[in-house]
């Protein structure tokens, strides 16, 4: 609607800068919250908050941001909400949890109804597209929720160890996924193929699944994190047993996304 894209332009004059504290649960975040609120520092909770280091010398700093700039709406819809100073209430994403503060804003100069107009169809192809990408993580949210997952913790976390053990010893390097199939994680897995690293409504998850679909997991989710692969691996599957199910893997514009 008109009145949408008229907004979306205006508030791309804002700048926030914000920070945030992360945990991958309610429970957490609600514990996480209520420490802030009997007044513990926000840069004491962000060292608790996070492993990475960087997150945790800055606070959790997300840096300065506008409109179009954030990967979940309603992590934007929040920010809007703020006043400078103040930090929020917990929201969710899709990637879990979060409490925002803002530490600061700025506005840019009156933009003219010219500008408005050269920049109206671009906009309206990027409200469409952070409209249909947050309908699609929604919709893999709810099919994941509906198959009951239970992770093998103990073992994934036992993997995980062995991986990083041998990636500090320099014998895994992530710079090219083609390269997978040739590192000693893939030795690693082939060692205990049958071991189940996930239970589902309907099905198991193994080592050897898990070896299988290496290729759909990007190789920042690789080295970042062995239990966000074997979750990320295992959503992959659920996607693509949809797509033959409903026999549309073979359309050119599905196989593009699938691959």
């Amino acid at each position: 609607p008109e009145q949408e894209l008229q907004d979306a332009f205006k508030k791309m004059a804002t700048k926030f800068h914000v920070r945030h504290l992360y945990a991958d649960s309610k429970s957490k975040i609600d514990s996480v919250y209520a420490r802030l609120q009997k007044g513990e520092a926000f840069s004491a909770l962000a060292r608790a908050c996070f492993r990475n280091s960087n997150l945790q010398e800055t606070a959790g700093d997300l840096g300065v941001l506008s409109w179009g700039d954030f990967d979940d709406l309603r992590l934007e819809e929040a920010v809007f909400k703020m006043q400078v100073g103040h930090y929020s209430q917990p929201v969710e994403s899709k990637y879990g949890w979060h409490i925002l503060f803002l530490e600061n804003l700025t506005y840019q100069p009156l933009l003219t109804e010219q500008n408005y107009l050269v920049s109206k169809k671009s906009i309206r192809n990027r409200l469409w597209k952070r409209k249909l990408n947050q309908q699609s993580d929604e919709r893999i949210h709810q099919l994941i929720q509906s198959k009951n997952i239970r992770m093998n913790v103990p073992l994934i976390l036992e993997l995980e160890k062995a991986q990083r053990k041998l990636k500090d010893n320099g014998l895994i390097g992530f710079s090219d996924i083609a390269q997978i199939a040739d590192t000693p994680l893939e030795n690693l897995l082939s060692a205990q193929p049958q071991a189940i690293l996930a239970l589902y409504d309907g099905g198991q998850w193994t080592v050897e699944d898990l070896r299988r679909s290496l290729f759909t997991v990007s190789p920042e989710i690789l080295q970042s994190s062995l239990y966000r692969t074997v979750a990320v691996s295992l959503r992959n599957h659920f996607l693509l047993e949809i797509a033959k199910q409903k026999k549309i893997e073979r359309l050119p514009e599905v196989r593009r996304e699938l691959e």
